[in-house]
């Protein structure tokens, strides 16, 4: 009996840790989300047509919610924000061209 509620205890933790997980890939979805529709419009005021989506919106919400914590990392890593956006990365390597860069 003793081992039956041990692992009944564990499995509830694992639940509760995978709950957890999910909630703050969500917020972390939708935290992104709400900062790309502002970039978006900032580059569309200024004459820039935005990039389109990749992924429909279900394959991204459950990319962004599954790999919340790489995206975070890579973004704070190299842009210093966990929620970067093409705006976050173009204050932070500004192209120096006179002309159109490819």
């Amino acid at each position: 009996m003793h081992s039956r509620a041990l692992t009944q205890k564990l499995l509830l933790i694992l639940l509760f840790s995978l709950c957890s997980y999910l909630v703050v890939g969500l917020g972390f979805h939708l935290k992104w989300k709400s900062e790309l529709a502002a970039c978006w419009q900032a580059r569309a005021s200024s004459g820039e047509l935005p990039d389109s989506e990749v992924f429909s919106w279900p394959l991204a919400l459950v990319f962004d919610v599954t790999w919340w914590p790489v995206y975070a990392w890579a973004n704070t890593y190299h842009f210093g924000d966990p929620f970067a956006t093409p705006c976050t990365r173009m204050e932070s390597y500004p192209q120096k061209c006179d002309q159109e860069c490819f």
